[in-house]
Formats: structure tokens, C-alpha cells, sequence
């Protein structure tokens, strides 16, 4: 009896070469470079899709160097593409890079690649990267400013630059300004989302301030355009819990896993 054996060679793609660099602190600029004297085609497609996988794998200053490339680790792939020239930034990809430069450098180099950004580039994504990386960094000066800013031009119509304050007040303690936010943003008629009313949800239990939750409870119900999730009610579980209110606890708890339940039978039916 004979038999037959197939050997399969895998293909080789830029990808497959630099995802098993995982020691963040190893450039890629190198293999980028070698890749492309090699005459090997660099694919936008392919950079963006390296990029995206480094930043959700914590490479950031990798990803800087992808996206470089494209106007490769975050960082690096970022720098060589821009100096390249292999992709003309469009303000999506300058707000990725600012991210980028911000969580490897800081927001002092983040402000300074801002600021060197042609006037058509500073748009709501980019303002709106700037903004996130001051309030990760704790930056509450720098980061109201900018909100006040973002306002005048029209670039705080959604929940997103409100939240980023929210979570920056809650990450340094204040939380007794956060509910202020969630009342601005209804002035201005931008609606808050789910994450919006379970920061705020959550600023009120900090605080033992039950009776406050459950109104920003009771008004996120209310929402027709929200809808309610499992962590929300383990949230309010968990300070009905710490105040020593079993019964709402155990009612909060089973609306929790109700809806739980309810997320694991679409998945199933998926």
C-alpha cells in the first residue's frame, strides 16, 4: 500500500513576521525595512490590520512605528510608515498616532504632535485622542480646557469627550463632580449612553450616596435609547451590598443575571 504526503509551505506575510516579536521593547523598524528591501509589496490594509493588533496586545510603542509607516509596535510601525510616505494620514489615523504617542511618550509629546497638525487634520477624532490621553494622565487643568475648547468648535456632540471626564474625575477622587457632567450634557442635549450613567451611577455609591444611584438608576430605565445591561445591576449590587441593603442587593443581583442570561442566549442563537 502506498500512501502520498502533501507539504504545505505557509506564506509568508509582513504580518506573520512581526507579530512574534512580542518583547515591546524590540524595534520593528528593522524588519520593516528589510521586508521592503527585499522587494516586498507594504499593504495599508495589512499595516492597519498590525497596528490594531499590537495596540490590543499592549505593544504600543510598536504600534507607533507601524503607523509611521503609514503616515509600523504602534509606534514604530506608525512612525516608518509616516516617514515613508507609505500612507497619507487622514485625521483617523493622526488621532491613532496622537493615542499612540501619548500612552509611549506622554501627553507633552502628544500635545506637540497636535500642534504641529495642518488645520484640516484637527478635527473632533483628533481633539478627541488629545483629550482621552490628558485625562488618562490625570491632566484636570489640561483637560477641562481642552473640553471647553472642543465645545466652542462643535466637537462635543456625543457622550465620548463627556465620559473621558467623567473617568478622569472619578480616577482622582472627585467624585462628587462627576454628576455635573451628566447634568452638562443633558444642557447641551447630548444623551449620555450606558457608560455615562454607570460612571455617574457608580460616582454616587463612592460616595454612600444610595439615594442618588438609585435616581440615576431609575432615569437610565427610563432611557428609551439605553439599554440596561447585567454590569450595570452587578454595579448597583455591589453598594447595596457594602450599605447593607440585602433585599435591593439580591433584586439587583437577579435583574443582573436576567440579563446575563439573556446576552448568553443571543450568543447561542448566533
Amino acid at each position: 500500500m502506498f500512501s502520498r504526503s502533501y507539504h504545505t509551505t505557509k506564506r509568508v506575510t509582513l504580518y506573520s513576521k512581526i507579530s512574534p516579536l512580542g518583547d515591546p521593547s524590540i524595534s520593528l523598524v528593522p524588519e520593516l525595512e528589510n521586508w521592503v528591501q527585499h522587494g516586498n509589496k507594504v499593504r495599508v490594509g495589512e499595516l492597519q490590520r498590525i497596528i490594531r493588533d499590537l495596540r490590543r496586545r499592549n505593544r504600543f510603542g510598536q504600534a507607533l512605528e507601524d503607523l509611521l509607516i503609514c503616515n509600523i509596535s504602534g509606534v514604530q510601525v506608525s512612525d516608518w510608515m509616516n516617514k515613508r510616505g507609505i500612507c497619507i494620514f487622514s485625521p483617523v489615523e493622526h488621532a491613532v498616532q496622537l493615542d499612540l504617542i501619548g500612552r509611549v511618550h506622554g501627553f507633552l509629546s502628544a500635545e506637540n504632535y497636535f500642534n504641529s497638525l495642518r488645520d484640516h487634520d484637527l478635527t473632533d477624532k483628533t481633539y478627541g485622542a488629545l483629550l482621552n490621553c490628558y485625562c488618562r494622565q490625570r491632566q484636570v487643568d489640561k483637560s477641562i480646557s481642552h473640553l471647553q475648547k472642543m465645545k466652542e468648535m462643535g466637537f462635543a456632540s456625543s457622550p465620548l469627550a463627556y465620559n473621558d471626564i467623567m473617568c478622569l474625575y472619578t480616577n482622582v477622587g472627585l467624585y462628587e463632580k462627576v454628576p455635573h457632567v451628566l447634568t452638562e450634557m443633558r444642557e447641551n442635549k447630548v444623551s449620555p449612553d450606558n457608560f455615562s450613567y454607570r460612571i455617574c451611577i457608580n460616582s454616587y455609591g463612592a460616595r454612600s450616596d444610595i439615594e442618588g444611584m438609585e435616581r440615576v438608576l431609575n432615569e437610565m430605565e427610563c432611557q428609551l435609547g439605553i439599554a440596561m445591561d447585567w454590569n450595570t445591576y452587578a454595579v448597583v449590587a455591589n453598594f447595596y451590598i457594602k450599605a447593607g441593603l440585602s433585599d435591593k442587593a439580591i433584586y439587583a443581583l437577579k435583574k443582573s443575571e436576567e440579563k446575563l442570561d439573556k446576552k448568553m442566549e443571543l450568543v447561542i442563537t448566533i
